[in-house]
């Protein structure tokens, strides 16, 4: 028996247009959980999930209650396991450490309080991805992830196995195997039979998987065709669907070290992401916001440091006027900026290929331009009241 971890990404950004995401709910995410929901009944499968945190509040904003309920129940019976994404689709490499930290801490959160489940497992946002991270992601404190298998990494598209990162605590590495991935994401309905036997003829374990959307939004309703004879006709073909949770406990002590510090996605190459000047000019744009934020936080906890001490030891009216009027800054302007950079310029900084459409560049330009005058704003005031000490 071939056990394979099947998995399939979900992700709308913060930012779509309503009607897009309720047209590709009712193309993908509505026919695929009606469809796992049914067959699980008779077909033991276990699917991995990729939602990010953005996709599941779309699911609330449209109160969609049947993909949230259907979801619940999925997780419930042990069919789904969902994995730990950055919460609005930030790539791992390419996202400041302290913002992808806080990102995954309010997927944990959400996924938690919404299913009653730890997640242990990641998905990287586009499978980009560098064993440079290692340390990053003890920090976030996960066993496993999907990585993708590219040849550089593992010496071949049709990889298999188990690996593990070079850390003092063990985080396991699952390669999606590319070549078999292509023809899953891909395929018309006849090549399923071709895939599961395939698969079955392999040692294990072996991880396939592509975004949840190409299934009804990206190939149209004849796709779940394929998609149901592959989750109901696996038994034949001697391969089992499982969790990656559960194929890392039984495969680690087979797993070898994983240390390529190159960076690696499921894109056609990492150069998708800086095609041109204009990318280039939008991520010095964006890195140069995210810089004046964290000079701006830094100033303001100097700040409420220094006043609070002065408050407690010297009960100074004014000096608590002044906490309290740099806390009211903190909550209600800092913090909202903190939370547009999360879902304004993550996507169009670091991995839409959309550049080339002049409207898009010059709005997320402005974007940058728009966060940066408030940044000033704020900064200038601080200022002000640190002069004043």
């Amino acid at each position: 028996m071939t056990d394979c971890v099947l998995f399939l990404h979900g992700h709308q950004p913060y930012y779509n247009e309503e009607f897009i995401v309720k047209e590709i709910t009712w193309q993908s995410y509505g026919p695929l959980f009606k469809m796992l929901l049914d067959l699980s009944k008779k077909h033991q499968f276990k699917i991995n999930l990729s939602l990010t945190g953005s996709v599941i509040q779309w699911f609330e904003r449209t109160n969609n209650d049947f993909l949230i309920n259907a979801l619940k129940e999925l997780v419930d019976r042990d069919v789904v396991e969902i994995l730990l994404s950055p919460f609005y689709h930030a790539p791992l490499v390419f996202t400041d450490d302290g913002f992808i930290k806080e990102q995954f801490y309010h997927h944990r959160k959400m996924v938690k309080d919404l299913f009653g489940k730890e997640m242990r497992g990641m998905f990287p946002s586009e499978l980009v991805f560098s064993a440079s991270k290692r340390n990053l992601l003890e920090e976030i404190d996960i066993d496993y992830t999907i990585v993708e298998g590219v040849h550089n990494a593992f010496y071949t598209d049709d990889v298999e196995g188990i690996w593990k990162l070079d850390t003092g605590k063990e985080i396991f590495v699952l390669p999606r195997n590319r070549a078999l991935s292509w023809h899953f994401s891909d395929s018309n309905f006849p090549n399923g039979q071709w895939l599961l036997e395939n698969i079955g003829k392999r040692k294990g374990p072996i991880t396939i998987g592509c975004d949840l959307e190409c299934f009804g939004h990206h190939r149209g309703a004849d796709s779940f065709r394929f998609l149901e004879y592959f989750l109901t006709n696996f038994e034949k073909y001697n391969v089992q669907f499982a969790k990656a949770e559960d194929v890392v406990k039984k495969y680690k002590g087979q797993a070898k070290f994983y240390q390529n510090e190159e960076v690696t996605t499921w894109a056609r190459s990492i150069n998708v992401f800086f095609p041109h000047s204009k990318i280039i000019e939008m991520w010095f744009a964006r890195n140069e916001t995210v810089s004046m934020y964290h000079r701006v936080e830094y100033l303001y906890f100097k700040l409420e440091t220094v006043l609070q001490k002065a408050v407690k030891e010297n009960k100074d009216k004014k000096k608590q006027k002044l906490l309290d009027e740099i806390i009211a800054i903190k909550v209600k302007k800092i913090d909202d900026i903190r939370w547009a950079i999360y879902r304004e310029l993550t996507d169009a900084a670091l991995y839409h290929e959309d550049f080339s459409n002049e409207n898009t560049y010059r709005g997320m330009l402005d974007r940058c331009g728009w966060i940066k005058g408030r940044i000033w704003k704020i900064e200038e005031r601080l200022t002000k009241i640190m002069l004043e000490l």
